[in-house]
């Protein structure tokens, strides 16, 4: 199915930490591998030109694949009006490294330093510094349990 949005758009198109979390979140509440567009708006936002933004970025950054022919964004803009752009339903889905992405995402501390101190950098930067606060994390963590074996 083919839908054609219109939407005036007051400024530029910002990336922000809530709809790009929002977005990964739908991942993990549908119940389907493969979920259709539709579906993961439907559970994190409207498909508008945010939404479409959004999805652009985290495709670009390998963390969903769009399951079309050639692997090609399903939405397309209209030529003729800047701001109106036509899209196609196809099915999504999440890639390992956007799980982790999520994973990351949901480490209060990650999360909060996204929002805070992070929240003007690139999704590029994000995803590094979150990979190594994870890895730091994890390496405190297993440091522990080596610690305590050690002294048993």
């Amino acid at each position: 199915m083919i839908y054609s949005q219109a939407e005036s758009t007051e400024g530029k198109l910002l990336l922000t930490s809530c709809l790009t979390k929002q977005l990964l979140e739908a991942f993990e509440k549908v119940e389907k591998p493969y979920p259709l567009i539709s579906e993961i708006a439907k559970l994190s936002s409207e498909v508008d030109n945010r939404f479409v933004f959004h999805m652009g970025i985290l495709h670009d950054q390998g963390f969903l694949q769009y399951l079309t022919r050639h692997g090609q964004s399903p939405f397309e803009p209209d030529l003729d009006e800047i701001d109106d752009f036509s899209w196609a339903d196809f099915n999504v889905r999440l890639t390992a490294q956007g799980y982790d992405f999520l994973s990351a995402l949901h480490q209060k501390n990650i999360w909060n330093a996204i929002k805070g101190d992070l929240k003007e950098n690139s999704i590029e930067t994000v995803w590094k510094v979150a990979q190594g606060v994870a890895t730091k994390i994890a390496s405190t963590q297993l440091q522990k349990y080596f610690d305590e074996s050690v002294l048993k």
